[in-house]
């Protein structure tokens, strides 16, 4: 039973303090009654005996109960205290003792009136209530009373003047104010230090629960690491999730060889690696760095770590921050793709728009070329001079082939769309593939029979598989096979990993052409379809090939994708959007055979800034009988047409120097004459395809350079058209 213990509260203490008055003051009445019936037996005076025996035992028990009552906690507090504290203790009950003595005893100067001097222990009697509670408080008031008790008997002490019972009686009553205002003080002063006690306590507890929820609900991993044992002493909830393990494991049976794999990425143990780190934040360093951590299923997890010195007296302790950077690497590698894609794009737009300009300056020149050689085969009537001009206009046909594979790769090219079957196509090419392919190469096709319908140039489509074959046979070094394929493919989601262009869900037709070549080394492939990129000797190869397809791919609406593994082989895909047209397209066929002779001779307005180009159109038009008027540039050849209206046809190249182009200049002579028809030539294709600005569908576009034969059938069909 614990009365005046160390309990919660000071009100507690104060309830239990008046439950110890309530039964002391009963027992002493209890006492009184029984000595003072034993005293009226034997004829002494009952009342009297009652008073003073109840209050003399009420006296006993306040004095002696809290001294039993609080003996236990004596013994724990003994236990749990220190040095220090059981020092004061001792030194205040010697103190207390000696002013006793002083006060109520022998050491009192018998020469000095004892008035007064029984306050004397008082204040150190408080001052033990203040600092040891109500356990002080008894042990002090309990030497307190028995020194005086006993030397008030004796006769000594400030109630020595009065009658022994009198004396007695005093002293009784002294010792009860004392003890009931010693008790008092010390219920309100324990009633303060608990209230205390209780803030600090309230205090700590939400200064580690604001910790405990700073740490779980930290978005980082949180661990603290005990260098001394190698032991994880502390793990948040983040750190189990990064790791796979629960907060139990990490605690008590993973260690930091467990999180790692054996070597990082930049060839360094991790162990000595991590020992450097963490002697860097015990030297109160706070290193910042990446780690690649492994978790409970084995998987490599990139880390950013930051260490620092956990503060602690007794042990080497560092607090690790992880933060899991998994999504943040694959968001810097998909930075960096779509970086190389944008680098990528830049470049072939500049290579394009460089293409465009030397396309068109290079086809006029082409042109000039072209046609003065068929003018001048015209006049030869010597067999070896026709043939050496023959192999002069094949050797400019092949410029034009290379400025429209230019223009292919920079999307410019005159493609001229129809309606095609691509199993249809490489059904047709066996005679060319004979040719090209030697015979120990083996061509095999898997060729889908019912192969949806595409719309692409048939020309450029065939001149793409021609390249694919071409670089396919190059791979082949010891005899192989190379393999044609087509087949519907639809495609449920964005195809965006691999080599090549990106696809949007939906149904294509592939035309895929595979090899069992070398194959192509990874840092080579991620340059497969740039320009002018080849690893062929410098004669063998202009690296325009797989660009070109890769150009015309696009410019279809499709996409070119690559695979290759060293030593097994290269396949190169080609997706073409199905056709959603259920409308069968006729082909359209150049014109074969002789030109005739038109039936109309017909005076014609040429606009062309280039004066050789020029020369050679008028050469080869008044050749055939028509009237020209040649003109440098629009402004002069509307000038020329509103003196004279009766021109049958314009001839013009659609960019000229000066205020008109040639869609403006089609536009404004056709306010003066609607019916003119107009006969469009251009340097390349963009320009070729501007609509608008008085370009009709119906006018006729020639892309230079051009042939006589092709100028001549636009203009007889311009003719007969009107």
């Amino acid at each position: 039973m614990r009365l005046l213990g160390d309990v919660p509260t000071g009100l507690r203490d104060l309830r239990r303090l008046l439950s110890l008055f309530l039964a002391v003051s009963a027992a002493s009445v209890v006492g009184g009654i029984i000595g003072a019936g034993w005293v009226a037996i034997s004829g002494g005076a009952f009342a009297q005996t009652v008073l003073r025996w109840g209050f003399a035992d009420l006296i006993g028990y306040l004095v002696f109960a809290p001294v039993v009552l609080t003996l236990s906690d004596w013994v724990g507090w003994s236990r749990k205290s220190g040095t220090l504290e059981r020092t004061e203790a001792a030194v205040s009950t010697v103190l207390v003792i000696v002013l006793s003595l002083f006060a109520y005893g022998p050491l009192h100067p018998f020469g000095v009136d004892f008035r007064g001097m029984q306050f004397l222990p008082i204040p150190v009697i408080l001052w033990m209530a203040l600092r040891l509670g109500p356990k002080g408080a008894a042990l002090s008031l309990l030497a307190v009373s028995f020194i005086a008790l006993t030397y008030a008997i004796n006769g000594f002490g400030p109630f020595s003047d009065l009658s022994p019972e009198n004396n007695v009686a005093s002293l009784q009553i002294f010792i009860t104010s004392i003890v009931i205002a010693t008790f008092l003080v010390a219920v309100l002063l324990q009633e303060r230090d608990s209230a205390l006690r209780l803030l600090s306590e309230k205090d700590q507890q939400e200064k580690e629960a604001r910790y405990r929820a700073l740490v779980d609900l930290a978005t980082d991993g949180i661990m603290i690491f005990n260098v001394d044992d190698g032991r994880f002493i502390e793990a948040n909830p983040k750190s189990a999730r990064i790791f796979g393990y629960s907060t139990v494991d990490l605690l008590n049976s993973i260690g930091p060889a467990d999180l790692s794999p054996e070597f990082q990425t930049d060839g360094r143990r991790s162990d000595e690696a991590s020992r450097d780190y963490l002697m860097q934040a015990l030297e109160g360093e706070f290193p910042t760095f990446e780690w690649m951590h492994r978790n409970r299923d084995g998987q490599n997890i990139p880390c950013e770590i930051e260490l620092a010195r956990f503060p602690d007296p007794e042990r080497n302790l560092v607090r690790a921050s992880i933060t899991d950077v998994t999504e943040r690497k694959e968001a810097e590698e998909r930075r960096r793709d779509l970086e190389e894609q944008l680098m990528q794009s830049q470049k072939l737009e500049a290579v394009g728009q460089m293409t465009g300009g030397v396309a068109h300056d290079f086809n006029n020149l082409l042109n000039v070329i072209l046609g003065n050689l068929e003018l001048l085969r015209d006049e030869t009537m010597d067999a070896e001079s026709v043939k050496l001009i023959d192999a002069a206009i094949g050797a400019t046909a092949r410029g034009a082939d290379l400025t429209k594979n230019m223009l292919s790769f920079a999307r410019r090219a005159d493609l001229h769309p129809t309606r095609l079957d691509l199993s249809d196509i490489v059904q047709h090419m066996d005679n060319w593939i004979a040719r090209t392919i030697p015979a120990s190469i083996r061509v095999e096709k898997s060729l889908e029979a019912d192969l949806w319908p595409v719309e692409a140039d048939r020309s450029t489509t065939e001149s793409a598989l021609l390249n694919l074959m071409i670089n396919a046979r190059d791979a082949i070094t010891d005899g192989g096979v190379i393999t044609l394929e087509t087949s519907n493919v639809v495609l449920d989601h964005p195809l965006e990993s691999g080599i090549g262009d990106d696809l949007d869900a939906g149904r294509y037709a592939l035309l895929a052409v595979s090899d069992t070549g070398a194959g192509i080394p990874e840092d080579n492939i991620q340059h497969a379809f740039e320009p002018f990129y080849t690893t062929k000797g410098l004669a063998e190869g202009s690296g325009l090939g797989l660009s070109m397809v890769h150009g015309f791919m696009r410019q279809s609406g499709g996409g070119a994708r690559i695979y290759s593994e060293v030593g097994i082989g290269t396949t190169v895909k080609l997706y073409f959007p199905a056709s959603r047209s259920t409308e069968e397209e006729r082909e359209i066929t150049e014109p074969t055979g002789a030109i005739s002779k038109p039936d109309i001779e017909a005076r014609i307005l040429i606009a062309e800034d280039q004066a050789d180009v020029l020369d050679l159109l008028v050469r080869i038009l008044e050749n055939e009988g028509h009237t020209v008027v040649p003109s440098r540039t629009g402004d002069q050849a509307l000038g020329l047409f509103k003196a004279d209206q009766t021109f049958d046809l314009l001839v013009t190249d659609i960019v000229m120097p000066g205020r008109l182009q040639g869609p403006d200049l089609a536009r404004r002579i056709r306010s003066i004459n609607s019916s003119i028809p107009v006969v469009f030539m251009s340097g390349y294709a963009r320009e070729a395809t501007i609509h608008g600005n008085g370009l009709r569908d119906s006018d006729i576009r020639l892309m230079k350079p051009v042939a006589k034969k092709d100028l001549i059938a636009a203009v007889q069909e311009a003719l007969s058209a009107r």
